[in-house]
């Protein structure tokens, strides 16, 4: 995985040298290419690496944006079976649409030296960095990211590097039509717009827009003197593996995040106040409702992390509709599916098992919720701990291990965390259900402590 990394890298930085004239290093180029190329590479990994290479007529859309891609790559069957299939892919031309002209938030993301964007900070903390002299951005203030026309002879001359630096044709020409258009055909406009190369002092803080944010990802690529800050958007540092903190983390100068074990990191520092969702329960609801909270991942493999993917992701189902099972002989079970379906589809979702759903908001099916149970440790789950809610989480932490150790303990001692449906069926069996989920005063104060 790590060469062709390095070959894509190689041979994207020498052909934008030949077409663009435009000198760039390895470091900069990760931060603009980095997170296709760490999906690219996954994909290749899981759906590519083997098949047998087979001629084809089959024309996928090349997506547009770095957005569009992992919407394509993680959930779209026509694309991914025509990947997995082995067929050379041809792609299929889009009329481009009317090229948007530089504004005033173009103007003032170039030329400001600090600037805070898209970040996941309390509310006192972004008032701080903004006194200390950061303008504060959002990448959905800017226009949208023009459409751009497929140009199959600049994606020809791409592919020829990439033979050059010992990639397989077959492997070659897949990179190259997934490759977003805004970084092949859109490279001229977003060189014009922000003046190409430049050596004066950046400083970004962020949370996420080194993901979709084509604007932040074309500034890092031309400001040579950039220093990113990364100031963790979830839990991802709480995964014992993730492959978006390890993307994070490599392209960042400074990385600020919520996991005591990666203290040991020389970039990493801890967060000291997490923002997080306020979240409330009606104490004075008399409703008996559970509301399982489940996570769909995409259907096709994009990252690498430690909780269920594609691959597993429909044993994860059987096991929330295990726990649904015996839950449901003490409260009326409502599932709440977060986020959005993800490629499946309505009948393979039904593995979670038929019990009621909504589509209510989280906070609205929480508030009016006896207990939470939530069945993966992600942001939500985290919300629901600091925000000091009767909840549950049943998770193989064998299997999926937290980072930090220690919050996992305790979790399971509290009798928070439970392995599997059958470890909570004994709990209950002995100790009733009354008292299930309630955080004591030993856990409360070690969240405060630790995480808040």
């Amino acid at each position: 995985m790590k060469h062709l990394e390095l070959q894509i890298l190689n041979a994207a930085r020498n052909y934008y040298k030949a077409e663009h004239k435009i000198s760039l290093d390895n470091k900069n180029l990760k931060r603009f290419l980095g997170y296709w190329i760490h999906t690219i590479c996954i994909i290749y990994k899981d759906r590519i690496k083997g098949i047998d290479f087979r001629e084809s007529k089959s024309y996928v859309e090349v997506a547009n944006s770095l957005k569009d891609f992992m919407e394509l790559s993680g959930t779209n069957n026509k694309w991914n079976k025509s990947i997995i299939s082995g067929s050379i892919l041809k792609s299929r031309d889009i009329k481009k649409s009317t090229i948007h002209s530089r504004n005033i938030l173009n103007r003032i993301f170039k030329i400001s030296h600090k600037i805070i964007m898209d970040t996941r900070l309390n509310y006192f903390d972004l008032i701080k960095i903004i006194i200390s002299g950061f303008i504060p951005l959002k990448s959905k203030w800017f226009k949208s990211v023009p459409i751009f026309s497929v140009t199959n002879s600049k994606r020809s001359i791409l592919e020829s590097y990439m033979l050059k630096e010992g990639i397989e044709k077959r492997v070659a020409n897949y990179l190259c039509l997934s490759i977003p258009r805004v970084y092949i055909e859109g490279f001229d406009y977003y060189y014009n717009l922000y003046g190409g190369l430049n050596s004066s002092k950046k400083h970004i803080i962020t949370s996420y827009s080194h993901f979709y944010s084509i604007d932040f990802l074309y500034i890092a690529l031309f400001f040579n003197q950039l220093k990113i800050t990364v100031i963790e958007h979830g839990t991802e540092s709480l995964n014992c593996k993730n492959g978006v903190f390890d993307f994070e983390y490599n392209i960042c100068d400074e990385f600020i995040g919520i996991s005591e074990s990666k203290l040991v990191l020389p970039k990493f520092s801890k967060l000291s106040k997490r923002k997080f969702e306020r979240l409330f329960q009606d104490t004075s609801n008399t409703s008996n409702k559970c509301v399982i909270i489940n996570v769909n991942m995409p259907k096709y493999l994009t990252d690498l992390r430690s909780m269920p993917n594609a691959h597993d992701f429909k044993d994860y189902m059987r096991t929330v509709n295990k726990t649904a099972c015996v839950l449901d002989s003490f409260f009326q079970v409502i599932m709440k599916n977060y986020p959005l379906n993800l490629g499946w589809t309505n009948k393979e979702l039904a593995g979670f098992g038929k019990f009621k759903s909504t589509n209510e908001t989280v906070k609205k099916i929480v508030r009016q919720s006896k207990l939470i149970c939530v069945t993966y440790p992600g942001s939500l789950f985290f919300d629901c701990l600091l925000n000091k809610l009767r909840m549950i989480l049943v998770w193989d932490y064998n299997k999926y291990a937290l980072a930090d150790i220690e919050l996992q303990n305790i979790l399971i001692d509290e009798k928070i965390l439970f392995f599997s449906s059958i470890e909570l069926k004994n709990h209950i069996g002995i100790q009733g259900v009354n008292n299930l989920g309630i955080q004591n005063l030993k856990l409360k104060k070690f969240v405060s402590k630790k995480y808040l």
